[in-house]
């Protein structure tokens, strides 16, 4: 799975740009995906990422990037990191 969502991240990129929502929904995938295979640096930086594009395209209100944040607070949180794990779903 993971060679398959790297590709469609990496292709989403190439073809919309990083701040395209695509692409960040790619990335986000990507990043649950890495977080599932106890990769947390690498998933953890591709939701921070995958969020902040999100909150910047479409706003901090929309769908996508509350789901995203949420998803990050729950990778946080399952990482031990609990009051780091609230702060997404603050901003």
């Amino acid at each position: 799975a993971e060679p398959l969502a790297r590709r469609a991240w990496e292709g989403s990129l190439r073809h919309f740009g990083p701040d395209h929502p695509r692409s960040l929904c790619a990335s986000a995938d990507l990043g649950l995906l890495l977080l599932a295979r106890e990769r947390p640096k690498e998933g953890e930086q591709l939701l921070r990422s995958a969020l902040e594009g999100f909150q910047k395209q479409l706003g901090e209100n929309h769908p996508q990037a509350l789901s995203t944040a949420a998803d990050l607070g729950t990778a946080l949180f399952a990482a031990g990191r609990k009051e780091e794990s609230l702060i997404p779903l603050r901003a």
